[in-house]
C-alpha cells in the first residue's frame, strides 16, 4: 500500500505551504493591483481603467458569499467560468480529431450542417445492422 494512504500525518513538501497557497490564490488580484498602480504612476488612462476594474472585481469577489470559487480565487474564478462556457467550442474546434465519433464525427456534423442550411428538408437514415455509410432519404 502506498505510504500516502498509511501516513495520517504527512510532512508538508515545502517549509511554508500556507504562504504558497495564498500566493497562488490571490496572484490575479495582486496583478490587478500592480496594474492599477502602474497606471497611476505612468498616468495611462487605459491601465487605470483595467486595473481599477480588476481591483473592484477582486474586492467584490472577496466580500460576496454566494460562490466559494470566486471567494477563494478572486478574478481567476471568473476566468474559470468563462472557460467553462466556451468548453464545447474549444473541444469541438481545437481538441477533437476528424474521425473521433463522440457523439458524431466532424464529417457527419458537416453533412448535417450542410443539409440544414439547404432549403430542402432531408431525413438521415442510418441502418443499425450494417456498417454502411449513411443514406439520404427524401
Amino acid at each position: 500500500m502506498p505510504e500516502s494512504r498509511t501516513n495520517l500525518h504527512p510532512e508538508p513538501k515545502t517549509s511554508s505551504p500556507y504562504f504558497v497557497g495564498l500566493l497562488l490564490r490571490y496572484s490575479t488580484l495582486g496583478a490587478a493591483i500592480c496594474l492599477l498602480l502602474a497606471g497611476l504612476l505612468l498616468m495611462h488612462g487605459w491601465l487605470i481603467v483595467i486595473g481599477g476594474f480588476g481591483v473592484g472585481l477582486g474586492i467584490y469577489d472577496l466580500i460576496q458569499s454566494k460562490h466559494s470559487v470566486l471567494k477563494n480565487y478572486p478574478i481567476a474564478g471568473h476566468i474559470r467560468y468563462v472557460l467553462e462556457d466556451f468548453r464545447p467550442e474549444i473541444r469541438q474546434y481545437l481538441l477533437e480529431d476528424d474521425k473521433e465519433q463522440v457523439p458524431f464525427s466532424r464529417q457527419q456534423r458537416a453533412l448535417v450542417y450542410q443539409l440544414r442550411a439547404s432549403s430542402a428538408h432531408w431525413c438521415i437514415s442510418v441502418p443499425r445492422t450494417s456498417v454502411t455509410p449513411m443514406r439520404l432519404v427524401r
